[in-house]
């Protein structure tokens, strides 16, 4: 058997069954990779310039299924993976599929692995090196993706008090007028506005409800929340939001499960929040919100990882479980991370390596500590920067209405309009990418028509300060970590030295 297809289920973790399934299915299975992927932004691997065999985003493949003719049906096989890997433009490709079949291309073996069966060629001692670590959703057993709420544009305001008015009108009008002022679509299967009504009113409409959201990378915006699936929110996720509410000075992670799934080419899906989050925080959603604190009183860490670090540290857990979180922030900010483990991070969660070195370990939760600190914006001073809102215009005291975001590289000015910008943000500083996202375009851009405040232009600053010194630390921590012995974090001889 022989299919052309999209290439997505060659390493995809939503198709990892269909691999398994696969392998036990048939004997020999022979993959011709087209590449191809504008979305992945696929290049050849001499940097030239690849593209699609046809005109779409999906990288393309063409799959040979064999099986035996005197194999036994009903048994499962292991079947034996080839891959060849065919790159340039377009015509080239064409040519080469003229020019060649089954019989001569030079098919590579691969060695297929569970429980992902990636049919991508790995690094098996760096895969053997990275299953070492504990995969960051068993580390925080309880945990979900953010709330979604199925009508952002009547479910989420710039401010509480916008939020409050919100609420206030579309509980009292119909539903035909409700749509009509509010421009809402049809109803859904899980969202009506009759349900969305019904919630606010039985919930007793009360401002306590307006709670800020983590809505997008350093974007606070307002919701109502009122805990109720299927209500104003369509999924609020209380089992895991109503820590975020109900315990004092709580912290959690938002982690993506796999890069390949936001098309990022540098793996970069980590923030933190000390609130409740929106489901597409990262790009093309899959936020996973991992608290540390419930509010029973308890750590929301398997008693695994607690036995784990108290045996480790020899230290009682409540005086470990901070420094433990920082310390995970840390490390999945290291560049080196992020580039040696780049295959399986595309795969699922990330999995977190817990060193048996006691000084690292406090180094690490020390400078984690701090890049907390900053993506929260907690330390004093990050407005002061030396980042500038200008008004270069010949008029001034123009309008500071967001109409274009437009980066010029040569001055490190990103303008919002003709004649306003922010000075001294440099290239670098500009493309950080949080989530897929590129924090400092996305955040005016989805300010476009909306007039910054004095409040905005500060939080603006503080931001851009931010992540010029997270660019730092994440430096730094990769010099330490290196002082230390460098990757693998997890070494014999560091065993038996603990």
């Amino acid at each position: 058997m022989a299919f052309i297809t999209n290439n997505g289920y060659l390493d995809n973790p939503t198709f990892r069954g269909m691999r398994e399934s696969l392998i036990e299915d048939f004997d020999e299975i022979y993959l011709l990779d087209l590449h191809g992927s504008s979305r992945k932004k696929e290049t050849a691997p001499d940097g030239s310039k690849d593209e699609n065999v046809f005109n779409i985003q999906t990288g393309v493949s063409i799959c040979f299924l064999i099986r035996n003719e005197n194999s036994n049906a009903k048994l499962k096989r292991n079947a034996k993976v080839c891959k060849f890997d065919l790159y340039g433009k377009k015509e080239e490709k064409y040519d080469w599929l003229d020019s060649n079949s089954i019989c001569n291309t030079k098919f590579k073996e691969i060695k297929i692995i569970g429980p992902h069966y990636s049919y991508l060629k790995q690094n098996n001692t760096v895969f053997r090196e990275y299953e070492k670590g504990f995969s960051i959703n068993a580390i925080f057993p309880l945990n979900s993706n953010g709330i979604e709420t199925a009508r952002d544009s009547l479910c989420i305001q710039f401010s509480s008090e916008v939020m409050w008015n919100t609420i206030k009108l579309f509980s009292l009008l119909d539903e035909s007028e409700a749509r009509e002022k509010f421009e809402l679509s049809k109803d859904g299967r899980d969202w009506k506005i009759s349900w969305a009504q019904k919630d606010i009113v039985k919930q007793s409409t009360s401002k306590k409800n307006i709670k800020p959201i983590l809505y997008r990378p350093f974007d606070i915006r307002h919701t109502y929340f009122t805990g109720t699936d299927r209500g104003f929110l369509k999924c609020p996720r209380t089992n895991v939001m109503s820590h975020m509410l109900s315990v004092k000075d709580n912290i959690a992670l938002t982690i993506g499960r796999a890069g390949i799934a936001v098309d990022v080419k540098n793996w970069n899906l980590i923030s933190c929040t000390d609130k409740i989050v929106d489901k597409n925080f990262f790009r093309r959603g899959g936020s996973q919100v991992l608290p540390l604190y419930l509010t029973n009183g308890k750590l929301n860490l398997s008693s695994q990882i607690q036995e784990l670090l108290c045996r480790m540290y020899n230290q009682p857990i409540e005086s470990l479980a901070r420094p433990f979180l920082n310390y995970i922030y840390a490390i999945l900010h290291t560049h080196t991370f992020r580039s040696r483990y780049r295959e399986f991070l595309n795969q699922d969660f990330p999995k977190v390596q817990i060193t048996p070195d006691k000084k690292l370990f406090f180094q690490l939760a020390k400078l984690g500590q701090e890049l907390i600190d900053l993506h929260l914006l907690k330390i004093d001073g990050l407005e002061e920067g030396k980042t500038q809102f200008k008004d270069e215009g010949l008029l001034k005291n123009t309008s500071k209405i967001v109409s274009k975001v437009n980066y010029d590289s040569k001055s490190q000015k990103v303008f919002i309009n003709e004649n306003h910008c922010f000075s001294n943000v440099d290239e670098e500083t500009f493309q950080f990418q949080i989530g897929g996202y590129q924090v400092l375009h996305k955040w005016l851009k989805d300010r476009k028509g909306r007039e910054l405040t004095s409040e905005d232009i500060s939080h603006y600053l503080k931001v851009v300060e931010s992540l010029k010194r997270t660019q730092k630390l994440m430096l730094k921590i990769d010099d330490v970590i290196l002082k230390a012995g460098g990757w693998p974090l997890v070494r014999e001889e560091l065993k038996k030295a603990a």
